[in-house]
C-alpha cells in the first residue's frame, strides 16, 4: 500500500492508497503539502465508484464516531477523528472534494476553520478577501503579483499560541500559480463586493461576524460542533478588523495597493463580549 503525508495548515495527515497510479497524482499535485513528520490522522483509501445516491454532503456525529456521505465520497471516522476509512474513485479531482470536507472536522479539532475566500500576505501579514462567487476573490490573486498567495477559494485560519494566523491551502479555484505552504498573521478581512464606486469603510464586530459565518465552509451538524465553530468565528471578528471593500475589477491592483500601503486604517467600531 502506497503512502504519503500532507501538511496543510500544520495538521499532518497521512493518505494510504493500494492505487500506485491515484497515489503518483496525489504525490504531484500537492508536491508543495508533502510532509515527512510523522501524522497526526491516518486515511486509508478503499476506491469505489458511485457510492451513494446521497445529492448533500453530510458530516454526522454518532456514537462511535463520525459519518460522511456524499454522492462522490463516504468514509467512517473514529470518535478522536485520528483515524479514516474513506470510499471513492481513485480520482484526484473526488479526493480533493474530500479533503476540503475532513479537513473542516480536522482543523475545528485544531482551533481553526475553513472560510471561502481567496488569501493574500504582503511583508509578512495575511490578509482574507472574502465574498460570493464572482465577487473578485480569484481576481484579486490573479492581480496581486507581489503578494503571497494563498488561496483563491478556500484559507485556512488557525488560532495559534493565543493568535490568529492564515494558511495556504491546496484547495485552490480558478488561479493556475504555484501556492506554496506557508502561513501568517492574520491583520484584516476585506468582505469583497462589485460596485461602481471604489471605497474602504470599517465594520464594526458584529457586522464583520455575520458577513463571515456566511464564507465559513462548514458541514457538522451537531449542536456543539457549530457551537464551537460559532465561537471561534466570534474571536476571530474580535480580534481581527473587517472591511467592506467595493470595488470594480480593473481598479482592483491599484486600490489594493493603496490599502496596503497606509499606516492607519479605518478602526471598526464596536466589540463582541467574550464568554
Amino acid at each position: 500500500m502506497d503512502k504519503i503525508c500532507l501538511n496543510i495548515a500544520g495538521i499532518k495527515v497521512r493518505v494510504a492508497s493500494e492505487n500506485n497510479v491515484f497515489m503518483a497524482e496525489l504525490k504531484k499535485k500537492y508536491s508543495a503539502f508533502l510532509s515527512k513528520n510523522p501524522p497526526q490522522v491516518d486515511i486509508r483509501i478503499v476506491h469505489e465508484k458511485r457510492l451513494s445516491l446521497e445529492e448533500f454532503i453530510k458530516l454526522e456525529k454518532g456514537n462511535k464516531g463520525w459519518a460522511l456521505t456524499s454522492e462522490e465520497f463516504s468514509a467512517d471516522i473514529s470518535k478522536d477523528v485520528r483515524h479514516v476509512l474513506a470510499r471513492m474513485a481513485a480520482d484526484e479531482t473526488t479526493f480533493n472534494s474530500f479533503l476540503r470536507v475532513i479537513y473542516t472536522l480536522f482543523l475545528l479539532r485544531h482551533g481553526g476553520f475553513l472560510a471561502h475566500a481567496a488569501g493574500l500576505a504582503k511583508r509578512a501579514r495575511g490578509f482574507i478577501f472574502a465574498g460570493r462567487s464572482e465577487s473578485g476573490k480569484t481576481t484579486a490573486a490573479r492581480r496581486m503579483r507581489d503578494f503571497e498567495i494563498l488561496s483563491d477559494e478556500l484559507v485556512a485560519v488557525r488560532k495559534v499560541d493565543e493568535e490568529f494566523r492564515l494558511f495556504s491551502t491546496p484547495f485552490r479555484g480558478e488561479f493556475t500559480g504555484r501556492i506554496e505552504n506557508v502561513n501568517f498573521p492574520a491583520k484584516a478581512v476585506f468582505f469583497l463586493t462589485k460596485n461602481k464606486t471604489t471605497r474602504m469603510q470599517a465594520f464594526n464586530k458584529l457586522d464583520s461576524l455575520l458577513r463571515l459565518l456566511e464564507c465559513v465552509f462548514f458541514f457538522c451538524s451537531d449542536f456543539e460542533s457549530n457551537r464551537k465553530i460559532l465561537k471561534l468565528v466570534r474571536e476571530f471578528c474580535y480580534a481581527v478588523p473587517g472591511y467592506s471593500l467595493n470595488i470594480e475589477n480593473e481598479t482592483h491592483r491599484r486600490f489594493v495597493d493603496e490599502i496596503f500601503e497606509k499606516k492607519d486604517w479605518p478602526q471598526p467600531a464596536g466589540c463582541l463580549a467574550r464568554d
